[in-house]
């Protein structure tokens, strides 16, 4: 390898250290990466071990973690003095890099796992040897994060460390790389400076003209016209002075960010999917600047294309997905990387894995229908509880499990990394309260109404899919898209799900059909109005008087819970809701009639204030920027600035809060992973670092709203007469919201162990063992007695435990008062006890018998310690079974010889691709890789291919233009296949040179070509 290539080293403090950890850049090529036939992970994990593992380093590898990390306390890993990268970062820095052949991979890493940071490490190793920019494709929140992480955090010190030598630095993942043995800042600590010096002084005169501003209205408000006038000469000057302060900010920002733009193009989903089709009136897709531009990086065979939160991306039968796939395989050119980044990258159904994994451009690809991937991988388990094969299989069940695992885990190895997420100890101790909420006779009525007007609206749907649950599931749009908007009514159930809410009072004969209708949208705001005149009647401000009133009238005993709640609390709340009517501004109804004032208003009598962070109010980033600060300020941590924010979709991704004592999910949603990554804006990495340790935790409760009586007559009556059942679905017995929580968990079970292959066979899976670190979750859940229980989830293998100590059955005023909880828990022994729901009384947990032993599983020390954190002990597939061998074992089932000719057939199409791209189309080819492997399959399928071309060049039926262009191709191909078949028995037939020389050998004429065959003919 070019010494340009062997760059990339990382800053280390010491001479000591940086010798200790140099890393030898000599080439890393796994040669059987993309070879079907030979690739085995054994193999190929011993691979990475003996390169990148502690045995390189003598016993002490940067690129793993050490045995101390799991216990690591709060204030060892968000108050530390120096910067640097973690060992999953550098390790991929290096295995995603010019000197390797790993062209393709997804990035598996969790929250707080600094994965901005990761991407951009990789990216730095390619900034010398790719001859285009770097390309990012983030969701549109991010773009700015991005590029902020790019040029650093200014860190200043106090006087005590500035008088021990200690200077202002910027502290960048990137400038944490050496580059041809020196760091590269893209902003120096001047600069930075500078820039934030501008910043403040812009930001401070436009809250001077703010204060101002209202200064003047309350002025004209009293009449007092006469005073306003110096005062609006002032507000003239200081406008002008808060533009000028603007644009120096700006221009300064500008200049600094052109350092990064060099290197670096960052864009948003949307843009960059636009930038590669567009759509023409007669439906077909025209290329556009990304693969036209002979700059853009997707055409370059040292380009880099990095694609963050791809999961936004995916999704079957979507428009964003297809063009993707399209331009990867059609026109991107096949030397260029792509590199994926997910937390969660099965986010509502399995078969998202093989969408994903197929934009990687495997040596196998998966299968290319949701039919297919289900008929082969998603089982059900039988009467003896074997996992057995269901074929035309399209629904998860209670019963559904994964079959085939070896050949989806051999589909998958060499292209995934996988890692935890950030150290569980720097994280708030968080608790999951689930509350159910009796609906009154008043908001059942309503329900009913809804859910008779959704079972009509969508009865063709129902008909279809009386047979499964997965009606419940096809509620997502087409596209997991960046332009979801709030109060979407995408999907089915929209309207019941909303009533399950609040019962506004709305005209009983007013049936809603049609959310998005301006007829039912005049029906909701006179709801909303009415709601709101209906409160102002108290005339008080007393949120005592106020819920109470609220709860009587029967609008929603949910929405009076959160409320009551958050008045209790001590600290700072965020309070989600998907619905925006029926939703936020129901909710921000109530706050204003208990004497809450919107922010940035004065606060009022209770001198409380909250705030609505909504589509309407985030397009306002000064407004978002001063809501932010204030409720992120620890001036805020009783709630003084800011009590309550009140959040909606648009809050979903980009947004960091600190403190949070209570969030409140007011509804559930179809997955589990949209919940995570609302409840990831709350409990984040060090984001209660700043209070003391006995008052770090958050406490997460999620609402439902469940029938009165169970099962319940009226809902009974309306369903005999509306689809001839009484029982529809359960209808009867669960609201829709417990239907889909029953749902989202079904998922979140199956795409739980779909995941598990995924990191049982990341090439890190041995590296980062001792940093695969969990915590168990505790929980609480209501009993039929009125009464609560609390246990404990392995999060990752799901299963569930009772600590010793507790009691089985704890009043809610326990729950609250944290009396069994965190940081009341010291005098607990760490001892847990697994168990499961008693199959005939769901109120009670029997204990887990292990069938080995006939011992009860005990889970205590040392497998797990005091802050409940254990290792996440994954078992690493150490194989050295080939794709053959698995096919041999599952061709011993004559009911699965389907399987193996399906993927024989894909594979061979895809093989195809090489010989198709570009010339078929008329166009120069760009890549110059041709895939060898399965040869006998390539070239048959590849004589049948040019047979058919060869009849349609000689058809009257062809137009005279498409036979010439078939024409010119065929007898390119002709002289291509003679070049192939003299590579192929240099390469394979005789061994004579090794695959790394394919390339060269392709750049060779066929008389160049036959002499080397003659000496390899010799050499054999």
């Amino acid at each position: 390898m070019s010494s340009d290539k062997c760059t990339m080293q990382y800053y280390y403090p010491t001479e000591e250290l940086k010798k200790k950890y140099k890393i030898n850049c000599s080439d890393k090529f796994f040669l059987d990466i993309e070879n079907t036939q030979m690739f085995n992970n054994e193999a190929f994990l011993k691979f990475v071990e003996e390169r990148y593992g502690d045995s390189v380093f003598n016993g002490d590898s940067p690129f793993t973690f050490k045995d101390d990390y799991i216990n690591l306390s709060n204030e060892e890993i968000c108050k530390t003095t120096e910067y640097s990268l973690k060992p999953q970062q550098k390790f991929m820095g290096q295995f995603i890099n010019p000197v390797t052949n790993f062209n393709n991979s997804l990035v598996f890493h969790g929250l707080g796992s600094g994965k901005t940071c990761t991407s951009l490490v990789i990216g730095e190793a390619f900034k010398n040897t790719s001859r285009t920019k770097l390309l990012y494709v983030v969701p549109a929140p991010l773009t700015d994060q991005y590029r902020d992480e790019i040029l650093g955090e200014l860190k200043k010190y106090s006087d005590t460390e500035l008088e021990s030598g200690r200077e202002p630095e910027i502290w960048a993942c990137t400038s944490q790389c050496e580059i041809s043995g020196r760091r590269d800042f893209y902003c120096n600590v001047n600069d930075r400076i500078i820039l934030e010096y501008l910043e403040e002084d812009y930001n401070k005169k436009k809250k001077e003209l703010n204060d101002l501003s209202e200064e003047i209205n309350k002025l004209l408000k009293l009449k007092q016209r006469e005073e306003t006038i110096p005062l609006k000469k002032r507000f003239s000057e200081l406008q002008n002075e808060v533009n000028i302060a603007f644009l120096k900010f700006k221009n300064k920002k500008e200049t600094l960010l052109s350092n990064v733009t060099k290197v670096f193009h960052i864009e948003s989903h949307s843009i960059f999917i636009n930038n590669l089709f567009k759509q023409t009136k007669d439906g077909t897709w025209t290329k556009k600047d990304h693969l036209t531009n002979k700059n853009s990086p997707l055409l370059s065979s040292s380009g880099i294309l990095v694609i963050d939160e791809i999961q936004r991306l995916v999704s079957e039968g979507g428009v964003l997905y297809n063009k993707l796939f399209t331009a990867i395989y059609q026109y991107m050119n096949p030397a260029c990387r792509i590199v994926v980044l997910s937390a969660t990258p099965i986010y509502d159904n399995p078969y998202e894995l093989a969408l994903t994994m197929n934009l990687l451009r495997p040596r196998m690809p998966f299968p290319l229908t949701k039919e297919h991937f289900y008929s082969f991988f998603l089982g059900k388990y039988d009467k003896d509880d074997n996992c057995i094969r269901v074929k035309n299989n399209n629904f998860i069940t209670d019963d559904s499990c994964v079959i085939n695992k070896n050949l989806l885990r051999m589909l998958s190895a060499g292209y995934v990394s996988y890692f935890r997420g950030g150290n569980p100890n720097a994280y708030p101790y968080k608790r999951i309260i689930v509350l159910e909420h009796k609906m009154s006779a008043y908001q059942k009525e309503q329900y009913i109404n809804a859910l008779r007007s959704d079972i009509k609206k969508d009865s063709s749907i129902y008909s279809k899919l009386l047979k499964g649950d997965e009606f419940l599931i096809k509620n997502e749009s087409s596209d997991n898209s960046f332009t979801e908007k709030e109060d979407s009514v995408s999907g089915i159930y929209v309207t019941t799900q909303q009533f399950s809410n609040i019962a506004l009072p709305i005209v009983k004969s007013d049936v809603i059909d049609n959310m998005l209708s301006k007829q039912t949208q005049s029906q909701i705001k006179s709801g909303l109005d009415a709601f709101k005149k209906d409160i102002k009647k108290l005339k008080v401000q007393s949120s005592e008087i106020v819920l109470n009133y609220i709860r009587e009238k029967g609008y929603s005993e949910k929405f009076v819970k959160i409320i009551d709640l958050s008045l209790q609390c001590n600290g700072p709340v965020f309070i989600f809701s998907n619905w925006l009517q029926f939703g936020v501004e129901s909710l921000s109804i109530i706050l204003d009639a208990c004497g809450f004032k919107k922010f940035p208003e004065p606060p009022g009598k209770n001198g409380m204030r909250y705030f609505v962070w909504s589509s309407e109010t985030s397009s306002n980033k000064e407004l978002i920027r001063q809501a932010k600060n204030a409720f992120n300020s620890m001036d805020n941590k009783d709630g003084y600035l800011i009590k309550i924010i009140l959040g909606t979709r648009s809050i979903m991704e980009g947004v960091s809060f600190k403190n949070v004592k209570q969030v409140h999910i007011t509804d559930p949603w179809w997955n589990e992973a949209r919940i995570e990554q609302i409840l990831a804006r709350a409990v984040r990495f060090c984001s209660h670092s700043n209070l003391p340790l006995e008052e770090q935790y958050t406490d997460i409760f999620r609402h439902y709203s469940v029938l009165p009586m169970v099962p319940d007559s009226d809902v009974s009556e309306m369903l005999q007469d509306s689809v001839g059942m009484k029982k529809f679905k359960n209808f009867d017995s669960l609201t829709i919201e417990q239907k889909m929580v029953s749902s989202a968990m079904k998922k979140f079970q199956i795409n739980n162990e779909f995941e598990q292959t995924l990191k049982q066979v990341a090439y890190d899976c041995d590296l980062n063992k001792k940093g695969n670190i969990i915590r168990l979750e505790e929980h609480v859940r209501p009993l039929s007695n009125g009464k609560y229980q609390v246990y404990f989830k392995n999060t990752k293998t799901l299963e569930n435990f009772t600590r010793e100590g507790i009691p089985d059955n704890l009043t809610f005023k326990q729950i609250l008062e944290r009396t069994y909880s965190y940081p009341n828990d010291s005098s607990l022994p760490v001892k847990f006890h697994e168990v499961q729901i008693d199959s005939v009384n769901p109120d009670v947990f029997v204990k887990v018998v292990d069938e080995d032993t006939g011992e009860f599983n005990i889970l205590e020390e040392p497998n797990i310690n005091k802050n409940l954190t254990l290792y996440e002990n994954i078992k690493c597939w150490n194989s050295n079974l080939t794709l053959e061998k698995i096919y041999d074992k599952i061709n011993l089932n004559k009911d699965n010889q389907d399987i193996i000719s399906y993927f024989m057939r894909i594979k061979n199409n895809f093989d195809l691709y090489p010989l198709l791209r570009k010339e078929i189309l008329g166009e120069q080819n760009l890549g110059t890789r041709i895939e060898f492997k399965n040869i006998q399959k390539l070239l048959k399928g590849k004589q049948k291919l040019i047979k058919c071309l060869t009849v349609l060049s000689e058809s009257d039926l062809t137009p005279k233009i498409q036979q010439r262009q078939l024409k010119k191709l065929l007898q390119s191909t002709e002289v291509k296949g003679k070049i192939n078949s003299k590579i192929i028995d240099i390469v394979y037939k005789y061994h004579y040179l090794p695959e790394s020389m394919i390339e060269k050998l392709q750049e060779l004429d066929l008389k160049s070509l036959n002499e080397i065959l003659k000496e390899a003919e010799h050499y054999k």
